[in-house]
């Protein structure tokens, strides 16, 4: 009745709330049938002193009925006004009953959020006033409340694909399950999973859909701490090992996808939702989004300005003034951030695979940066690195990054200012990070490819743009800079920066001597030019600042062999590879000096030579997709000439002991370019054309003029037509049909020499006769009845 929209009626009302209130309060905490109870709660004091079914009924019911279009605004301002008089003047109950005034105030305002936003097509604003009302209830205990709407904020997810954050949902429900047999609270119990009746089934069935998700999402790394659980149940309490087997078979699949499966790195953007004209839950607040896969910061602005059309996208980082945050309107603040990665303390002090470190960099991060450069004074135009300050603000998140939301309010910033030197300090020590970061990761894997190593090698030992460090030691190692900046902080950046400048320097040599063993022959002349250039740069930098030696873990070079596609042995031949070099003859040429094909393409890993009587029955499958029909002397021939030229491998998963194994890694370049439609289209035969005037060739270069057997191939000629004089005989008809066909026929194109038998078989063709107009078609024969031949007696 207090929510009917009358002023009046609800001023009348919402004060019997506090009366219930208040009944609960002084009811007995315990009755006793046949007693005065009233006289003994007086006596002893024995209330309730609480009114927590009234709270918990009240809740219930402002869940439900706000939600189905209940309530407004005014409501909720009435109810606080009212109900707050009536708590504050009550002695006993002032403290419990405004923490309940508190509590209802804040549900009636998530939940008008909630129904405001709820029939828009925006999901990301339901997702963040779903995630309002499931925190307020987990912070009031009601427990049926949290689950359900965490069921809500997963489905949501699901319906965006945002697998990953599903996970993190259903993963909050875990953790009120324990790993027992206990009966199933009806508060805990998920309606998706209406069989699951003890604490430890339910965990069992949302392990495995989260599991699943997460392999979705491909959060492969945040599955292995699920899996080791359940295969720890299944191994030591359950012993289930049926269960326990499909679990192992999962866990070996995460790992092997950690190692070997291409994920995309995603970037994060930090934006400010300035002026009052946002949302209330978003307005004049700082949030981190967690970017899509491969979505960059122009992607992701267009995004968030279809979100919010009539918000206008402000274009420097600078703060907002009064003006902005108290608008009417709406203000973007849109840049990207770069997540500061918190290594974990049992990687300390050890090399660990690329593919490993790749997650933890943009993953499990709670903690952001970004810089925004000035200078204090007029530019040097000489040198801009000696003014080029640098304004860096850290942002820390309310919670790490992925988790149930793709986005999540800022809870600390922090901005400083860095100086030129130790600007300086930081750019060295991050490309130092890289160059070791990737002659690391070519030592753990040798198949790795080297052009991104070759463009940081280029960017760092030829900077035609940025200078290079020449621009640092005329800035800072001049003595008038030394005279300057006394302290010791300065002085120690600056002997920390002549040491990494000198470090560089095995770093890139290591970097360049891998480069040299992985680059290809065609990218020869632009290696040249990285060891002209870190030749001139050693020599300065070692004789300004010294020798140093590289760190252990970037010393070893991987093992990369370079090995050439090898033919396979033939079987009329018992020289080795060498010996035919020896006498002349190209390992790859066939007999007739062409070089054969087969023997550059790529192979797999382990070739493995051809088995006598496979290579008998391969010759013969040949021998029948060569040649039709073939007589005796012409198929020996045939097979003698394919067996010579052509040699077919087997490709197998294990080597034979007997045979050298073989590495294949050249990559495979097509030798002539490929030929364009128009050319294909050109190449093709004409209609009407069977066979082609030039003679066929065998694969091993011989003429099929020694197949004389072919010929046989030939039909037989077709019979000749009537002469046009004897058809003008026989009837005027046929007679004028005929004359008028030779007219056709002689206005025809000539055919090309290719083409003569095609229209020698066109011309010899007999024309139809015509149909005669004064013959009458003959009779048809009458049909025998049925009836009376089945009556017809035997012979």
């Amino acid at each position: 009745m207090t929510l009917i929209p009358e002023r009046d009626l609800r001023r009348a009302t919402i004060p019997i709330f506090f009366d219930m209130m208040q009944c609960e309060f002084y009811s007995p905490k315990y009755y006793i049938p046949g007693y005065d109870n009233h006289r003994t709660n007086t006596v002893y004091g024995s209330i309730r002193g609480n009114f927590n079914e009234f709270e918990h009924e009240m809740i219930t019911q402002l869940d439900a009925l706000i939600e189905g279009g209940r309530g407004d605004e005014e409501y909720k301002n009435l109810f606080y006004e009212i109900m707050s008089q009536h708590c504050e003047s009550h002695a006993t109950m002032k403290e419990q009953g405004m923490r309940f005034v508190t509590v209802v105030t804040h549900l009636m305002e998530y939940l008008l959020e909630y129904r405001s936003i709820v029939q828009e097509e925006n999901k990301e604003n339901r997702m963040s006033c779903t995630v309002n009302l499931l925190e307020f209830y987990n912070e009031i205990n009601r427990k049926e409340m949290y689950i359900r709407y965490l069921n809500k904020l997963c489905d949501l997810h699901l319906e965006c694909q945002n697998y990953t954050e599903a996970a993190f949902a259903l993963q909050l429900h875990t953790k009120l399950l324990k790993w027992s047999n206990d009966p199933l609270p009806q508060l805990l119990r998920n309606e998706k999973y209406p069989k699951c009746e003890t604490h430890r089934s339910l965990k069992v069935q949302l392990y495995d859909d989260i599991i699943n998700y997460f392999d979705k999402g491909k959060m492969w790394e945040a599955s292995l701490s699920l899996c080791k659980e359940l295969i720890h149940l299944h191994d030591s309490e359950t012993y289930d090992y049926n269960a326990l087997a499909e679990l192992l078979q999962k866990q070996a699949n995460v790992y092997d996808n950690i190692m070997k499966q291409m994920r995309p790195e995603p970037e994060y953007f930090r934006v400010g939702f300035y002026g009052k004209g946002f949302p209330a839950f978003v307005q004049n607040k700082v949030f981190v989004y967690r970017g899509k896969e491969y979505e960059r910061l122009d992607e992701f602005s267009g995004r968030m300005q279809n979100v919010f059309p009539k918000a206008q996208l402000m274009t420097k980082l600078t703060p907002p003034g009064d003006e902005i945050m108290k608008s009417t309107n709406q203000y973007l603040q849109i840049n990207k951030v770069d997540p500061l990665m918190e290594l974990k303390p049992e990687f300390a002090n050890r090399t660990i695979h690329h593919q490993i470190l790749k997650y933890y960099k943009v993953n499990e991060v709670q903690r952001f940066s970004f810089s925004r450069p000035f200078r204090k004074k007029e530019s040097d135009s000489e040198n801009e690195f000696a003014n080029l300050w640098v304004e860096r603000t850290v942002l820390t998140t309310h919670q790490p990054f992925p988790g149930i939301l793709r986005w999540f309010p800022v809870k600390l910033s922090d901005t400083f200012e860095i100086t030129p030197l130790e600007n300086a300090v930081e750019t060295m020590e991050l490309t130092n990070a890289k160059l070791k970061e990737a002659n690391v990761a070519h030592k753990m894997d040798a198949h790795l490819s080297v052009n991104h190593l070759g463009m940081l090698l280029n960017g760092v030992v030829d900077a035609a743009v940025m200078g290079g460090i020449a621009n640092y030691e005329k800035a800072f190692f001049s003595e008038d800079f030394a005279a300057a900046n006394t302290s010791e902080k300065d002085q120690a950046n600056l002997q920390k920066l002549k040491n990494l400048i000198a470090e560089q320097i095995p770093l890139l040599e290591v970097g360049i001597r891998i480069h040299k063993l992985k680059v290809h022959e065609t990218l020869k002349p632009f290696h040249d030019r990285l060891e002209e250039c870190f030749s001139r740069m050693k020599s300065a930098v070692e004789t300004k600042y010294g020798i140093k030696s590289p760190e252990p873990e970037v010393i070893s070079i991987p093992s990369v062999r370079r090995i050439q596609t090898l033919p396979a042995e033939s079987s009329h031949s018992t020289k080795s590879l060498p010996d035919l070099k020896n006498v002349g003859i190209e390992p790859n040429a066939t007999p007739n000096g062409t070089k054969n094909s087969t023997a550059n393409r790529v192979q797999s890993v382990f070739v493995k030579p051809l088995a006598a009587n496979a290579s008998k029955t391969l010759k013969k499958s040949r021998e029948t997709l060569t040649l039709r029909r073939t007589s005796t002397s012409s198929t020996t021939a045939s097979q003698e000439s394919v067996a010579t030229t052509h040699q077919t491998v087997w490709y197998d998963g294990k080597p034979d002991p007997g045979q050298p194994i073989i590495e294949l890694k050249e990559q495979l370049i097509s030798q002539r370019p490929r030929r364009s439609e128009c050319e294909k289209r050109l190449s093709r035969p004409m209609s009407g054309v069977f066979r082609s005037s030039t003679p066929p060739t065998t694969p091993g270069g011989a003429s099929s003029q020694s197949l004389n057997s072919l010929d046989e191939d030939i039909p037989p000629p077709l019979p000749q037509k009537q002469n046009v004089v004897e058809a003008s005989n026989s009837s005027p008809e046929i007679a004028a049909a005929a004359s008028a066909s030779a007219a056709v026929i002689s206005t025809l194109p000539r055919r090309t020499s290719s083409n003569t038998n095609a229209l020698t078989r066109a011309k010899s063709k007999p024309l139809p006769p015509l149909p005669v107009k004064d013959k009458t078609p003959p009779a048809v024969p009458k049909k025998p009845n049925r009836l009376q031949s089945d009556n017809k007696p035997a012979n």
